[in-house]
């Protein structure tokens, strides 16, 4: 049982740190241009593939929109919230997306602009799970009588076999759950 409890207790820890934010940069010539990770220091990483308009994301993620267009141009952000307006550069307006869903955000001022499009996916993770202990399985040596057929006395020849023992497999279990979760949240920052 406290196995299942710590277990659950690192999933939560992981899940709360898993949380991206992403920053999409805006401006009145190309639109939604360039979209990078911001790290919990602030720090900015390399931008990700962003062609096509569409960031896929997950269900707690945050996106920032980044007003990078020339001093004092105004964007106005449209998405299913309403309306977001960046008055000067280097203004910002964020979102944290909690339903998975596909959602739009359009330039009020540059209609014929690409729209962004964010995909967010909901995350399926099992949060608990039950260890069964296999238990030690030990023989006792037998001994068997063979009978032969010579011209002496009969003979009988000991036959021992010993079963190997068994090693419980719970902690392979949870060992290999943690090394998953490192991967998974490895995977995810970059």
């Amino acid at each position: 049982m406290s196995k299942t409890l710590i277990v659950t207790a690192l999933l939560i820890m992981f899940l709360s740190a898993g949380a991206i934010s992403y920053r999409t940069y805006v401006d009145t010539d190309y639109g939604f241009y360039k979209v990078s990770i911001l790290s919990s220091s602030g720090n900015i990483s390399t931008p990700i593939d962003f062609s096509d308009k569409t960031l896929t994301i997950n269900v707690g993620d945050t996106v920032e929109w980044f007003n990078d267009a020339d001093p004092d141009e105004k964007i106005t952000l449209i998405d299913d919230e309403g309306e977001h307006v960046l008055r000067w550069n280097y203004q910002k307006y964020s979102r944290t997306f909690q339903n998975s869903g596909t959602y739009t955000v359009n330039i009020k001022e540059y209609p014929r602009l690409i729209t962004q499009t964010i995909i967010v996916q909901s995350v399926n993770v099992v949060t608990t799970m039950t260890t069964t202990q296999t238990p030690i399985q030990t023989t006792q040596p037998t001994t068997t009588q063979i009978p032969t057929t010579t011209t002496e006395p009969e003979q009988t020849i000991p036959l021992t076999t010993e079963t190997p023992k068994t090693k419980s497999t719970s902690n392979i279990g949870i060992l290999t759950l943690i090394v998953c979760l490192f991967i998974f949240h490895y995977l995810t920052k970059k």
